[in-house]
């Protein structure tokens, strides 16, 4: 579904990424854990169109994106849940989620369905909810846009528990039930080893350890990977 090869980005002369590969296949739940710093929002970002590629290649099912701009890669699958939301705070949730679905089609009640919570508060503004209450509701704006692929980053990063449990169990449903493959940027060890049927150790820039099988569910060995790295 996604390929990135040799990514180089960063802002302006300060380079951040130096030559990150990865690929993530047809509904693939791929981690990505790192130090902050370490370059896992500038990869995001840089995969969503919001910084260049000054070296490397980014495909989508075969398509190059490599110059593609933002618009262009969520028209051919792509969704994007930035770190902080970034909901429209004056707009009122259904007006959040209509405005996301005008491109794809899709139904907002279709979606709403996913989201009980977000369901129960259609008519207040964006900017009054909790900030579980927007991360649910930037989750379920980015469904409404009809992506193959879903990049999250630190989805959960604020967030009470019990609404970091929904979340879970919302994301795990979209890719079981929707096949939607996700790149999850997360330092959540419980929600990452819960989602994750790979994680990659993302340090300085680069990718230095894929963790798979049952090394995705053993926090203990996440948690000291993260302290070597």
């Amino acid at each position: 579904m996604l390929e990135v090869q040799a990514l180089h980005s960063g802002y302006g002369r300060i380079p951040i990424l130096n030559g990150v590969s990865l690929t993530l296949g047809q509904s693939e739940i791929l981690g990505v854990l790192g130090h902050n710093g370490a370059g896992k929002t500038t990869l995001m970002r840089a995969i969503a169109g919001f910084l260049p590629a000054t070296q490397g290649r980014i495909a989508m099912e075969g398509r190059d994106l490599t110059a593609a701009a933002p618009f262009q890669r969520a028209n051919a699958g792509l969704g994007y849940v930035p770190q902080g939301r970034q909901i429209f705070p004056a707009l009122s949730v259904r007006e959040n989620l209509t405005v996301a679905a005008a491109r794809s089609g899709r139904s907002v009640d279709e979606i709403l369905a996913l989201f009980p919570r977000v369901a129960r508060l259609l008519d207040r503004p964006g900017g009054a909810l909790s900030g579980g209450e927007q991360q649910l509701l930037a989750l379920a704006r980015c469904l409404c846009t009809g992506p193959s692929v879903m990049l999250l980053d630190e989805p959960t990063e604020g967030i009470q528990p019990s609404i970091i449990d929904e979340i879970i169990e919302t994301l795990q449903t979209i890719n079981r039930e929707q096949g939607v493959s996700i790149l999850l940027v997360e330092q959540n060890l419980e929600c990452l080893a819960a989602l994750s049927k790979r994680i990659l150790l993302l340090d300085r820039g680069t990718i230095v350890e894929s963790i798979e099988g049952q090394a995705v569910h053993d926090e203990a060995r996440l948690a000291s990977l993260m302290m070597k790295a």
